[in-house]
């Protein structure tokens, strides 16, 4: 990686970004609603968020829902998810699936496992092509391993 100016003791790095002219016009757009003063700080608040995202312990036991939108007819797409579901099917406790249109599909996953292990299931989903969209939100910390439905009394 390149090496930038310092400022305010942060060393900066520039870099190219290749985008679709859509994606970025709709980005300035949201940036722009959102009282962003360049880019820039939202690129960097996107890698922000991310990282924290990444640095939960990555062996603890946690919950959560990893949610991608999908065209279904893009070539071996279908197969691809049911088969990656399979791979990763210890820690998938529910699936749902919803028709958004004649092209799109949603998932939603509800997730129990180790957060590194949801952050590879997001990432392997995000790279297939045809994913629109994929994101994890890791919803619980504290120990949900223990969770047994059995002996936890509440009603539904």
């Amino acid at each position: 990686m390149g090496r930038g100016k310092i400022y305010k003791d942060a060393e900066i790095t520039r870099f190219s970004l290749s985008i679709d002219a859509n994606l970025m016009a709709k980005f300035d757009e949201h940036i722009k609603k959102e009282g962003c003063s360049c880019r820039s700080k939202a690129v960097t608040d996107l890698i922000r968020e991310k990282l924290v995202k990444v640095n939960v312990d990555s062996n603890k036991e946690v919950a959560g829902a990893l949610v991608f939108m999908y065209n279904h007819e893009h070539y071996m797409l279908d197969s691809k998810l049911i088969d990656t579901q399979h791979q990763f099917g210890s820690m998938i406790i529910s699936t749902q699936h919803v028709h958004m249109n004649n092209h799109y599909c949603m998932e939603i996953l509800a997730l129990r496992g180790k957060a590194s292990d949801m952050v590879k299931l997001e990432q392997k989903i995000k790279s297939f092509k045809g994913v629109e969209c994929c994101n994890l939100a890791i919803v619980a910390a504290g120990n949900v391993a223990e969770h047994h439905h059995s002996t936890h009394k509440h009603k539904h």
